[in-house]
């Protein structure tokens, strides 16, 4: 067997407990938060860094109370080698968003 390409990824998965008020729209506000490939993103810091080439964010609301959170982060060789501080940098960015105010436009499109 002869593999095809190499991937340098790293995959962070969260099982999360639906909130009984919004059970979609938070976690959904999240990845959108997450995933975003603009300028001031994870990504765009990432790649500055030439940690990273490419970020993916997903949610499967595969059970009543509870959804599955599912970011991928494509790594450079430099991001596969300084994994942990993609990490780092990545959790830091999770608590920005849980400290910082909700952006109303976007949560309404949620």
């Amino acid at each position: 067997m002869k593999t095809i390409k190499d991937i340098n990824e790293v995959n962070i998965i969260f099982m999360l407990k639906n909130h009984k008020k919004d059970p979609a729209k938070s976690i959904n506000y999240v990845k959108h938060i997450l995933g975003h490939k603009g300028s001031n993103s994870l990504l765009s810091y990432l790649e500055a860094k030439n940690l990273a080439k490419d970020i993916s964010a997903n949610v499967y609301h595969c059970l009543n109370d509870f959804s599955i959170f599912c970011l991928w982060i494509d790594l450079t060789e430099k991001g596969m080698s300084e994994y942990q501080n993609v990490l780092e940098i990545t959790f830091g960015m999770i608590q920005v968003i849980q400290k910082e105010q909700v952006a109303k436009h976007v949560f309404d499109e949620y």
